[in-house]
């Protein structure tokens, strides 16, 4: 899975080598690699301010790169998840996880506060509503839950798909 910044001058890709790559999208050249993960990679996503990279994968974490420091360290590591982390979205001041394990876990990173809401299903994807206020959760019973991001509260299921459901 690879992601680009905004100005799509650079792009962070990850995979079953367990890394994270910083690329230089006009020259081609890595800029930086990323090592620390425990298993494959599953997803990379930039913050709003194209300086901080997260990444989830087989290993139960999420992990926060600084890309300006160029420090091979991570910067940040979550590792309360009980299983696969397969999504993740990003706000100003959270990182939201979506694993196997069938949490959606906020963390902010802010003042080190963790919400959690399990959903009693294995999560395949996660995706935050324009206004932020809910998340959708595609779940490998291939039914989409909506839920309040404030309150945790399940607003809505969309049944229909008879296999894994991405969003």
């Amino acid at each position: 899975m690879g992601y680009y910044i905004r100005d799509n001058s650079k792009l962070c890709s990850c995979g079953g080598d367990r890394q994270i790559f910083y690329w230089d999208v006009s020259t081609g050249r890595v800029i930086q690699k990323f090592r620390g993960h425990d298993g494959e990679v599953n997803v990379v996503k930039f913050n709003e301010y194209s300086s901080v990279v997260v990444s989830a994968g087989y290993d139960r974490s999420l992990r926060a790169w600084d890309c300006r420091s160029h420090s091979n360290e991570p910067i940040q590591i979550i590792d309360t998840f009980l299983d696969n982390v397969m999504s993740v979205c990003l706000t100003k001041t959270e990182i939201i996880g979506g694993s196997v394990d069938g949490t959606v876990q906020t963390f902010d990173m802010r003042i080190g506060g963790e919400l959690s809401d399990n959903l009693g299903q294995p999560i395949n994807c996660i995706a935050m509503s324009n206004d932020g206020n809910c998340i959708l959760a595609s779940c490998l019973d291939s039914t989409i839950r909506l839920l309040d991001r404030s309150t945790g509260e399940l607003l809505q299921e969309y049944k229909g798909h008879t296999c894994k459901v991405s969003l």
